[in-house]
Protein backbone atom coordinates (compact mmCIF):
# COMPACT_ATOMS: atom_id res chain seq x y z
CA UNK A 1 0.00 0.00 0.00
CA UNK A 2 2.58 2.50 0.87
CA UNK A 3 4.66 1.30 -1.68
CA UNK A 4 1.89 2.03 -4.41
CA UNK A 5 1.46 5.58 -2.59
CA UNK A 6 4.84 6.20 -3.07
CA UNK A 7 5.43 5.42 -6.05
CA UNK A 8 2.72 7.51 -7.54
CA UNK A 9 3.74 11.09 -5.83
CA UNK A 10 6.96 10.57 -8.11
CA UNK A 11 5.32 9.52 -10.97
CA UNK A 12 3.02 12.43 -10.38
CA UNK A 13 6.10 15.15 -9.12
CA UNK A 14 7.62 14.18 -12.45
CA UNK A 15 4.68 14.72 -14.67
CA UNK A 16 3.19 18.41 -12.69
CA UNK A 17 6.82 19.71 -13.36
CA UNK A 18 6.01 20.10 -16.80
CA UNK A 19 2.75 21.81 -16.73
CA UNK A 20 1.99 22.76 -13.05
CA UNK A 21 -1.41 23.93 -13.91
CA UNK A 22 -2.43 20.16 -14.58
CA UNK A 23 -5.00 17.78 -12.95
CA UNK A 24 -1.37 15.99 -11.72
CA UNK A 25 -0.79 18.52 -8.92
CA UNK A 26 -4.23 18.21 -7.51
CA UNK A 27 -3.53 14.47 -7.73
CA UNK A 28 -0.56 15.17 -5.48
CA UNK A 29 -2.52 16.48 -2.89
CA UNK A 30 -5.25 13.30 -2.86
CA UNK A 31 -2.36 11.16 -2.79
CA UNK A 32 -0.87 12.93 0.06
CA UNK A 33 -4.38 12.55 1.81
CA UNK A 34 -4.62 9.56 1.17
CA UNK A 35 -0.77 8.64 2.36
CA UNK A 36 -2.03 10.52 5.84
CA UNK A 37 -5.49 8.08 6.16
CA UNK A 38 -2.93 5.34 5.61
CA UNK A 39 -0.60 6.50 8.82
CA UNK A 40 -3.65 7.27 10.81
CA UNK A 41 -4.96 3.89 10.38
CA UNK A 42 -1.98 2.02 10.37
CA UNK A 43 -0.93 4.41 13.10
CA UNK A 44 -1.13 1.61 16.35
CA UNK A 45 0.35 -0.97 14.04
CA UNK A 46 3.75 1.19 12.76
CA UNK A 47 6.33 3.35 14.10
CA UNK A 48 5.69 6.66 12.09
CA UNK A 49 9.28 8.46 10.97
CA UNK A 50 8.73 12.70 12.47
CA UNK A 51 8.81 13.47 8.89
CA UNK A 52 5.80 11.79 8.18
CA UNK A 53 3.22 13.14 11.18
CA UNK A 54 -0.61 14.18 9.97
CA UNK A 55 0.62 17.70 10.07
CA UNK A 56 3.27 17.91 8.39
CA UNK A 57 1.39 15.69 5.51
CA UNK A 58 -1.44 17.76 5.12
CA UNK A 59 0.85 21.47 5.47
CA UNK A 60 2.32 20.25 2.24
CA UNK A 61 -0.92 18.96 0.65
CA UNK A 62 -2.63 22.60 1.54
CA UNK A 63 0.53 23.76 -1.33
CA UNK A 64 -1.09 22.00 -3.80
CA UNK A 65 -4.07 22.50 -3.51
CA UNK A 66 -5.08 26.05 -3.79
CA UNK A 67 -4.94 25.97 -7.84
CA UNK A 68 -7.73 23.40 -8.13
CA UNK A 69 -9.69 25.56 -5.17
CA UNK A 70 -9.21 28.34 -7.40
CA UNK A 71 -10.67 26.09 -10.58
CA UNK A 72 -13.74 24.58 -8.68
CA UNK A 73 -14.68 28.58 -7.59
CA UNK A 74 -14.33 29.64 -11.04
CA UNK A 75 -16.32 26.98 -12.18
CA UNK A 76 -19.36 27.13 -9.10
CA UNK A 77 -19.30 31.20 -10.07
CA UNK A 78 -20.26 30.70 -13.73
CA UNK A 79 -22.38 27.78 -13.01
CA UNK A 80 -24.69 30.55 -10.56
CA UNK A 81 -23.56 33.89 -12.84
CA UNK A 82 -25.38 32.75 -15.98
CA UNK A 83 -28.63 33.91 -14.64
CA UNK A 84 -27.20 37.68 -13.81
CA UNK A 85 -25.35 37.86 -17.26
CA UNK A 86 -21.44 37.61 -17.97
CA UNK A 87 -21.16 40.66 -19.28
CA UNK A 88 -21.94 42.85 -16.10
CA UNK A 89 -19.19 44.68 -14.85
CA UNK A 90 -18.97 43.15 -10.92
CA UNK A 91 -19.11 39.59 -12.79
CA UNK A 92 -16.02 40.50 -15.00
CA UNK A 93 -14.33 42.03 -11.89
CA UNK A 94 -14.34 38.78 -10.11
CA UNK A 95 -12.94 36.89 -13.20
CA UNK A 96 -10.19 39.33 -13.25
CA UNK A 97 -9.91 38.62 -9.36
CA UNK A 98 -9.57 35.20 -10.10
CA UNK A 99 -7.22 35.29 -13.07
CA UNK A 100 -4.59 36.79 -11.00
CA UNK A 101 -5.09 34.59 -8.02
CA UNK A 102 -4.42 31.73 -10.36
CA UNK A 103 -1.06 33.48 -12.09
CA UNK A 104 0.22 33.51 -8.56
CA UNK A 105 -0.57 30.07 -7.45
CA UNK A 106 0.84 28.64 -10.46
CA UNK A 107 4.32 30.16 -9.35
CA UNK A 108 3.65 28.65 -5.58
CA UNK A 109 3.18 25.41 -6.87
CA UNK A 110 6.17 25.14 -9.40
CA UNK A 111 8.24 26.14 -5.69
CA UNK A 112 6.16 23.33 -3.61
CA UNK A 113 7.47 20.81 -6.15
CA UNK A 114 10.82 21.50 -5.51
CA UNK A 115 10.23 22.44 -1.97
CA UNK A 116 12.56 20.80 1.31
CA UNK A 117 9.79 19.81 2.62
CA UNK A 118 7.87 17.61 -0.37
CA UNK A 119 10.98 16.32 -1.05
CA UNK A 120 11.89 15.69 2.74
CA UNK A 121 8.46 13.41 3.26
CA UNK A 122 9.37 11.18 -0.54
CA UNK A 123 12.39 10.13 0.51
CA UNK A 124 10.99 9.25 4.23
CA UNK A 125 8.49 7.57 2.70
CA UNK A 126 11.56 5.53 1.02
CA UNK A 127 13.06 5.01 3.71
CA UNK A 128 10.65 3.88 6.09
CA UNK A 129 9.18 1.04 2.98
CA UNK A 130 12.93 -0.56 2.28
CA UNK A 131 13.63 -0.63 6.32
CA UNK A 132 9.73 -0.74 7.86
CA UNK A 133 9.47 -0.39 11.62
CA UNK A 134 6.39 -2.45 13.23
CA UNK A 135 4.73 -2.57 16.55
CA UNK A 136 5.34 -6.22 16.81
CA UNK A 137 2.47 -7.04 14.77
CA UNK A 138 2.89 -9.27 11.82
CA UNK A 139 0.45 -8.73 8.48
CA UNK A 140 -2.15 -11.80 9.10
CA UNK A 141 -2.58 -9.79 12.55
CA UNK A 142 -3.01 -6.69 11.14
CA UNK A 143 -5.48 -7.67 8.71
CA UNK A 144 -7.30 -9.11 11.36
CA UNK A 145 -7.52 -6.27 13.17
CA UNK A 146 -8.58 -3.72 10.53
CA UNK A 147 -12.02 -3.52 11.92
CA UNK A 148 -10.64 -2.31 15.21
CA UNK A 149 -8.36 0.02 13.48
CA UNK A 150 -11.16 1.40 11.60
CA UNK A 151 -13.47 2.46 14.85
CA UNK A 152 -11.80 5.84 15.44
CA UNK A 153 -12.41 7.08 12.17
CA UNK A 154 -15.89 5.44 11.90
CA UNK A 155 -16.82 6.97 15.69
CA UNK A 156 -15.71 10.50 14.77
CA UNK A 157 -18.30 10.71 11.80
CA UNK A 158 -21.40 8.99 13.47
CA UNK A 159 -20.55 10.78 16.29
CA UNK A 160 -20.11 14.32 14.89
CA UNK A 161 -20.86 17.38 16.18
CA UNK A 162 -22.12 19.03 12.66
CA UNK A 163 -24.92 16.01 12.38
CA UNK A 164 -26.79 17.49 15.30
CA UNK A 165 -26.25 21.48 13.64
CA UNK A 166 -27.49 20.19 10.39
CA UNK A 167 -31.01 18.61 11.99
CA UNK A 168 -31.69 22.28 14.01
CA UNK A 169 -30.89 23.99 10.70
CA UNK A 170 -33.99 25.71 9.14
CA UNK A 171 -33.81 25.19 5.28
CA UNK A 172 -36.43 28.41 4.81
CA UNK A 173 -34.58 30.90 7.57
CA UNK A 174 -31.33 29.70 8.48
CA UNK A 175 -29.36 29.68 5.12
CA UNK A 176 -28.48 33.50 5.33
CA UNK A 177 -26.43 33.13 8.73
CA UNK A 178 -24.83 29.81 7.19
CA UNK A 179 -24.20 31.30 3.92
CA UNK A 180 -22.30 34.24 5.87
CA UNK A 181 -20.75 32.18 8.68
CA UNK A 182 -16.71 31.75 8.65
CA UNK A 183 -15.74 29.25 6.03
CA UNK A 184 -14.06 26.05 7.63
CA UNK A 185 -16.58 25.50 10.80
CA UNK A 186 -18.01 22.32 12.01
CA UNK A 187 -19.90 21.23 9.14
CA UNK A 188 -16.76 21.50 7.20
CA UNK A 189 -14.58 19.41 9.55
CA UNK A 190 -17.49 16.31 9.13
CA UNK A 191 -16.50 16.46 5.56
CA UNK A 192 -12.80 16.08 6.21
CA UNK A 193 -13.47 13.80 8.68
CA UNK A 194 -16.16 11.58 5.81
CA UNK A 195 -13.00 11.92 3.26
CA UNK A 196 -10.96 10.32 5.61
CA UNK A 197 -13.24 7.60 6.24
CA UNK A 198 -13.95 7.22 3.27
CA UNK A 199 -9.99 6.66 2.09
CA UNK A 200 -9.60 4.47 5.22
CA UNK A 201 -12.51 1.96 4.31
CA UNK A 202 -11.09 1.96 0.71
CA UNK A 203 -8.25 0.37 2.12
CA UNK A 204 -9.68 -2.05 3.86
CA UNK A 205 -12.54 -2.79 1.21
CA UNK A 206 -11.31 -5.83 0.19
CA UNK A 207 -10.93 -7.57 3.72
CA UNK A 208 -12.05 -11.07 3.99
CA UNK A 209 -15.16 -11.43 6.18
CA UNK A 210 -15.97 -7.75 6.02
CA UNK A 211 -17.39 -5.44 3.43
CA UNK A 212 -17.31 -1.32 3.60
CA UNK A 213 -17.88 -1.17 -0.39
CA UNK A 214 -22.04 0.34 0.28
CA UNK A 215 -21.00 2.72 2.53
CA UNK A 216 -18.62 3.93 0.33
CA UNK A 217 -20.92 5.80 -2.27
CA UNK A 218 -22.97 7.62 0.31
CA UNK A 219 -19.85 9.13 2.13
CA UNK A 220 -18.46 10.35 -0.85
CA UNK A 221 -22.01 11.91 -1.74
CA UNK A 222 -21.98 13.70 1.59
CA UNK A 223 -18.67 14.60 1.12
CA UNK A 224 -19.67 16.30 -2.73
CA UNK A 225 -22.50 17.96 -0.88
CA UNK A 226 -20.81 19.78 2.12
CA UNK A 227 -17.97 20.51 -0.66
CA UNK A 228 -20.46 22.44 -2.40
CA UNK A 229 -21.79 24.28 0.74
CA UNK A 230 -18.01 25.20 1.43
CA UNK A 231 -17.69 26.46 -1.99
CA UNK A 232 -20.46 28.38 -1.82
CA UNK A 233 -19.01 30.16 1.60
CA UNK A 234 -15.85 30.47 0.21
CA UNK A 235 -17.00 32.41 -2.92
CA UNK A 236 -19.78 34.08 -0.73
CA UNK A 237 -16.26 35.51 1.53
CA UNK A 238 -14.32 36.37 -2.32
CA UNK A 239 -16.88 38.33 -3.65
CA UNK A 240 -17.38 40.61 -0.59
CA UNK A 241 -13.32 40.58 -0.57
CA UNK A 242 -13.57 41.60 -4.42
CA UNK A 243 -16.39 43.79 -4.92
CA UNK A 244 -17.07 44.80 -1.37
CA UNK A 245 -20.16 44.51 1.06
CA UNK A 246 -22.74 46.19 -1.10
CA UNK A 247 -22.23 43.33 -3.75
CA UNK A 248 -25.03 41.72 -2.65
CA UNK A 249 -27.35 44.52 -3.67
CA UNK A 250 -25.37 44.95 -7.27
CA UNK A 251 -26.28 41.50 -7.91
CA UNK A 252 -29.61 39.87 -5.91
CA UNK A 253 -29.91 37.00 -8.22
CA UNK A 254 -26.57 35.79 -7.57
CA UNK A 255 -27.13 36.22 -4.12
CA UNK A 256 -30.45 34.13 -4.45
CA UNK A 257 -28.78 31.66 -6.46
CA UNK A 258 -25.64 30.95 -4.04
CA UNK A 259 -28.79 30.64 -1.46
CA UNK A 260 -30.45 27.80 -3.28
CA UNK A 261 -27.50 25.87 -3.98
CA UNK A 262 -26.47 25.63 -0.39
CA UNK A 263 -30.42 25.01 0.62
CA UNK A 264 -30.10 21.97 -1.88
CA UNK A 265 -27.00 20.81 -0.97
CA UNK A 266 -27.61 20.77 3.19
CA UNK A 267 -31.24 19.08 2.40
CA UNK A 268 -28.98 15.83 0.72
CA UNK A 269 -26.58 16.26 3.47
CA UNK A 270 -29.66 15.91 6.04
CA UNK A 271 -30.66 13.12 4.41
CA UNK A 272 -27.37 11.21 3.75
CA UNK A 273 -26.76 12.04 7.43
CA UNK A 274 -29.67 9.71 8.40
CA UNK A 275 -28.24 6.57 6.23
CA UNK A 276 -24.47 6.87 6.76
CA UNK A 277 -25.18 6.89 10.84
CA UNK A 278 -27.21 3.66 10.42
CA UNK A 279 -25.02 1.97 8.72
CA UNK A 280 -21.59 2.84 10.87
Amino acid sequence: MFAKLSRRLEKLRRKARDNADSEDVHQIRTTLRKTRAALSLFNPLIVVPKALTDKRLADVARRFGKKRDNDVLIEKFSEISVAVGNELKPVKQVRREFDKQNKKVSKQIVKALESKSFKHILEQLDKWIAYPKFRGESDEIAAERLPELLQPAMEVVKSHAAWQILEELDLAHDLESLLEAEPGDTIHDLRKSAKMLRYQLEFAANVPGRSYVKILGPLEDLQDHLGVVQDMRVLNTFLHTSLGDSWTDELPALRQNLLATIGANIFEAKRLGSQIRRML
